[in-house]
């Protein structure tokens, strides 16, 4: 009995100084998963709404982080395909098409899915300063019934 609690109470300072160790280390690992990434690049968070006025407006580039095979089944019309995980091999065919002030909407397939903010914090590092997620992503677009493109 001696030895559980003494196993016990060394796991609590061990997960304590751990936790500590963590919060004044620089390089830290995030409790909150990607959201950390969408703050640090000051990306905004768009609505449904607001995404579909920027829609209708024509005043940004939509980017869909999707696979190459989920983006022609359906995307947001106009959106070109920047996949998070293809990023090298087809960012080479679109950074000419893409200025580093344009303004910028990321979305993915839907609230689950963390490829916009990643590709979010990579085009922060290449430089883009107006970078908005679309969190809805294609479900809550196409469930609103707002038009779908498929590739040809």
């Amino acid at each position: 009995m001696n030895s559980l609690k003494q196993i016990i109470i060394i796991s609590f300072i061990s997960i304590f100084l751990g936790f500590i160790c963590n919060v004044v280390n620089p390089n830290k690992i995030e409790w909150t998963g990607e959201i950390i990434n969408v703050v640090e690049t000051g990306s905004k968070i768009l609505s449904l709404k607001e995404t579909h006025n920027y829609f209708k407006a024509k005043e940004a580039i939509f980017l869909d982080a999707r696979y190459p095979g989920a983006f022609n089944e359906g995307h947001i019309p106009g959106a070109v395909n920047l996949p998070v995980d293809l990023f090298e091999q087809y960012y080479s065919g679109i950074d000419k098409k893409i200025d580093e002030n344009d303004s910028l909407i990321i979305y993915c397939t839907g609230p689950d899915c963390h490829f916009s903010a990643t590709l979010a914090e990579i085009l922060t590092d290449y430089g883009y300063k107006k970078i908005m997620l679309f969190e809805g992503g294609i479900i809550t677009w196409e469930e609103a019934g707002f038009p779908i493109e498929k590739a040809h």
